[in-house]
C-alpha cells in the first residue's frame, strides 16, 4: 500500500510516515488495549462518521470499524460503504499521543452484525500526527483515581478523573458543574488522588467537553511530586495500557528530550 494519499482527502503536510515494523506493531498493541475511537471519510462532501474501532490479536486479523453514532444522521456514508466495497476511504484515529490517518482501499460488511460493522485489513504502512508531547492513560469508571477541588461557591467536590498525564488531566463533570468550568479559570484547592497518594497543584482549564468533561493543564507542581507523576504514569503503562517495558523507556526518552529542548527555548 502506497503512502501517498488519494487526492480527495487533505492530509496535513506535517503528518509523518508509519512504516518501520515496530511502530506498526505499537499502534496495533496500543488499538487493541485502548478500543479507540475515530472516523471514517470518503472522498466526496459527506461528513466524517464516527466508528469505534477494535483490532483482534495479530495484524493479519484486521481493524473492525463498529459505527458510534446514530444511523438515521450518517446513512448516505454508510451506504456508500456497503455499495462499493472497493471504494477509497480514509480512516482517523486518536490514540494516546498521536493521531493516526490510514488510507484504506478496500472493506467488507460484517454481516449479521446489530450495529454496522466493517472490516479492514490492518494496513502495513500509514501516517500519524502527534498530539501531544506525553503519553495520556486512559481510567474506566471504576478506577479509584479524583480530583478534590473548589468550587466557586467555595464548595469542595470531587470529580473522577477520564485520563491522566505528566502535562495534565480530563476529569468527568456532573451536568450542574458545567456552567461553573470555562477556558482559562484556575481551579483553588486542587489535590489529584491516584494510588493512594493525595499531591497538590496547580491547574488550569483548557477546554470543557460534551459528556460533561473538562480538560485540565498542570500548571504549579513542586519537583518531588513531578518525579513522583512520572513514576505513577510508568506503573499505569504497564498495568493498565500492558505496554513492554522497552516501549515505556523509549515514550519517557522521547518526552524527556522534547521538554529539555523546550526549556532551552
Amino acid at each position: 500500500m502506497s503512502l501517498k494519499p488519494a487526492n480527495d482527502f487533505k492530509i496535513p503536510p506535517e503528518a509523518l510516515a508509519v512504516d518501520k515494523p515496530a511502530e506498526v506493531n505499537l499502534v496495533h498493541f496500543e488499538m487493541k488495549q485502548v478500543k479507540p475511537r475515530g472516523t471514517i471519510s470518503v472522498p466526496g462532501a459527506l461528513r466524517p462518521v464516527k466508528f469505534q474501532f477494535v483490532v483482534g490479536e495479530t495484524l493479519s486479523d484486521g481493524i473492525y470499524a463498529t459505527l458510534d453514532e446514530p444511523i438515521a444522521g450518517v446513512r448516505p456514508l454508510v451506504e456508500e460503504l456497503e455499495k462499493y466495497p472497493r471504494l477509497e476511504c480514509l480512516i482517523t484515529i486518536t490514540l494516546l499521543q498521536s493521531k493516526i490517518l490510514m488510507v484504506m482501499p478496500r472493506h467488507t460488511l460484517v454481516a449479521g452484525s446489530q450495529v454496522k460493522t466493517f472490516h479492514f485489513g490492518f494496513p502495513e504502512k500509514f501516517m500519524k500526527m502527534h498530539r501531544r508531547r506525553h503519553i495520556r492513560i486512559p481510567f474506566n469508571e471504576g478506577f479509584p483515581a479524583e480530583l478534590r477541588f473548589q468550587m466557586p461557591d467555595e464548595r469542595v467536590i470531587s470529580r473522577k478523573l477520564r485520563d491522566l498525564s505528566r502535562e495534565g488531566m480530563r476529569i468527568k463533570l456532573e451536568a450542574q458543574d458545567q456552567t461553573c468550568f470555562k477556558a482559562g479559570d484556575r481551579l483553588k484547592g486542587a489535590t489529584l488522588k491516584v494510588l493512594d497518594k493525595e499531591i497538590p497543584m496547580g491547574l488550569q482549564v483548557v477546554a470543557v467537553y460534551p459528556g460533561p468533561q473538562a480538560g485540565l493543564k498542570i500548571i504549579a507542581l513542586s519537583d518531588s511530586d513531578k518525579v513522583w507523576l512520572k513514576d505513577v504514569i510508568r506503573v499505569l503503562m504497564a498495568q493498565l495500557l500492558k505496554l513492554p517495558k522497552a516501549e515505556i523507556e523509549a515514550s519517557e526518552k522521547e518526552s524527556d528530550e522534547e521538554e529539555a529542548e523546550e526549556s532551552k527555548s
